[in-house]
């Protein structure tokens, strides 16, 4: 059987890489029961972290590797470090078990707040707790784009009660990767664009300009870029010179800075 992939998340190679491993041993998960790896992955919320576990979830389902039997593929949480949100988010992950005893899907926690209490009750419950988890669901821990001491730590004492964790390591996103995302964020936002080299500079370069650096940055600069649009058609369509129409005054800016 072929394996199916969902479009890949810009700049994260590494999870592709190991989700085409996992696919390619894909008998082995589907006919033995042998559970796909989970996961801890570098990456702050608002970057992509949305976009990396939907795309783990699909794959895991159109490939069969797992078995979804809720009805969410994939559930969300970020901690904010204190144990009753702790006790929420664990008694929410159990209701979502719709027809079985526990949750079976894929389960993505920030965990960047624990960082604050690794060495206190709130880590000995959350360990105790996604111990339980990670039994019948793949799960997905953020630690942010820069891991402190304390949220590593929490990681080491994880893996010495949960086997099969894949550590990622994301890089942060250059300014070609950042483009890529906000030509993708047009074809989901429904604009026809000029497909040309001198579009993609252009977008290239308000990303540059802007000092994009995250996801967030560049929805914010993908949105600005759709109001100019042009809505008279079918669809709406956008040009290389209403996307520099709509940042003249960064364009304007670099003219003036390069006499």
């Amino acid at each position: 059987m072929k394996n199916e992939f969902s479009a890949a998340p810009v700049g994260a190679e590494e999870v592709v890489s190991v989700l085409a491993e996992v696919c390619a041993n894909g008998a082995a998960h589907k006919h033995c029961g042998i559970a796909p790896p989970h996961f801890v992955i570098n990456l702050d919320a608002g970057n992509g972290q949305t976009t990396i576990t939907r795309f783990v979830a699909e794959t895991l389902s159109k490939n069969e590797i797992r078995h979804f039997g809720g009805m969410d593929l994939f559930l969300e949480y970020m901690l904010d470090g204190t144990m009753p949100q702790l006790k929420q988010i664990f008694g929410d992950i159990r209701t979502c078990a719709v027809y079985t005893n526990s949750f079976e899907g894929v389960v993505a926690i920030d965990i960047t707040a624990l960082s604050k209490y690794a060495n206190e009750a709130q880590t000995e419950f959350f360990l105790e707790e996604i111990k339980k988890v990670c039994r019948t669901a793949t799960v997905i821990l953020y630690t942010g784009g820069t891991p402190s001491r304390g949220v590593l730590s929490v990681v080491e004492k994880l893996k010495a009660v949960v086997r099969n964790i894949s550590i990622i390591h994301l890089d942060t996103y250059t300014p070609d990767e950042l483009t890529r995302i906000a030509e993708r964020l047009l074809d989901e936002y429904g604009v026809s664009v000029d497909i040309s080299d001198e579009f993609h500079n252009a977008l290239r370069e308000v990303v540059t300009l802007e000092a994009c650096q995250t996801v967030k940055d560049t929805v914010a600069v993908t949105e600005r870029a759709v109001k100019m649009a042009d809505f008279s058609g079918y669809m709406p369509t956008l040009s290389t010179k209403q996307l520099k129409s709509a940042f003249a005054d960064v364009f304007s800016s670099e003219k003036g800075e390069g006499r």
